[in-house]
């Protein structure tokens, strides 16, 4: 089998639901079927592997750039409602064939930054210690719906 062969008979092998990113029944069983040397399956996989981060990453980074042109066509629309808010009175309403705007109040409520809010008026935020519980189980101790669970990984370098 040729080099490019290899590559093909791995992706083939690989199935995945698009829409999900799931593997498809069946592929492991379709990976150990192939009968390749297994450092070479093992090294050919770790380059799919990276292709499949390296893709992943750019997608994460043009994630970024499409959030941050959309936060700034956000701050100009915000600009362009205050503006417009500003040059009406509550209760008017203005208008064409086009568009009709109608300036209302509303209240909220605002926060000084680093406020000191009185206890009573605050509400608690509770989440799990992990660090704390993962101590509690090596010391022996049982917590409920907690475990320690042993991971394994791969580097490629």
């Amino acid at each position: 089998m040729k080099l490019y062969d290899i590559a093909a008979a791995l992706r083939d092998a690989i199935q995945i639901d698009e829409e999900t990113g799931e593997l498809l029944p069946g592929c492991e069983e379709r990976l150990t079927a192939l009968e390749l040397d297994r450092v070479a399956k093992l090294v050919d996989l770790a380059c799919i592997i990276e292709d499949r981060e390296a893709e992943e990453a750019a997608h994460r980074e043009e994630a970024r750039k499409q959030t941050e042109k959309a936060r700034v066509v956000k701050a100009q629309a915000e600009w362009l409602k205050k503006y417009v808010s500003s040059n009406m009175e509550p209760g008017e309403k203005v208008g064409d064939s086009r568009k009709t705007l109608r300036c209302g109040e509303s209240k909220a409520l605002e926060l000084d930054e680093n406020a000191d809010i009185p206890a009573e008026y605050m509400v608690p935020k509770f989440s799990p210690d992990k660090k704390a519980i993962k101590a509690a189980i090596e010391a022996g101790v049982a917590v409920s719906g907690a475990r320690i669970v042993t991971n394994k990984h791969v580097v490629i370098k």
